[in-house]
């Protein structure tokens, strides 16, 4: 099948446009993925350092409390902090969270009418 130079430079075209999309696409999902590389690496970073400062906290508070018991003969409770135990409550995700758009909606089909007629000084508008 033959078709015309005009179309055929138009297809050609078209097919170029959407190879360099393509091409930016492929660059732009790497650099996300790059991105989300560097993220992964940086929270098992900042995890390390606030597990460290969790037992570094607790072994302060216990050598405190020890110091404050032989200086003046006090035993002081000792706070520290325990390791997550991976309850759901603690996993939820944005999405699971309470969505407040629909505050008051219930109410409004629960609502009782108000006979305003009854209270004193009420007037009707007319």
């Amino acid at each position: 099948m033959w078709i015309g130079k005009a179309h055929y430079r138009t297809l050609d075209g078209l097919i170029n446009s959407a190879q360099e999309r393509n091409t930016e696409m492929l660059r732009r999902e790497g650099a996300v993925n790059q991105k989300v590389a560097d993220l992964e690496r940086m929270n098992a970073q900042l995890v390390a350092t606030v597990e460290w400062m969790k037992i570094r906290l607790n072994s302060v508070e216990r050598e405190r409390a020890v110091l404050i018991s032989a200086a003046i003969g006090i035993k002081v409770p000792v706070p520290e902090f325990m390791p997550v135990t991976g309850d759901a409550d603690m996993q939820k995700t944005f999405s699971e969270m309470p969505n407040l758009s629909t505050v008051g909606e219930d109410a409004e089909e629960e609502a009782t009418p108000v006979d305003y007629s009854q209270l004193p000084g009420y007037r009707a508008q007319k």
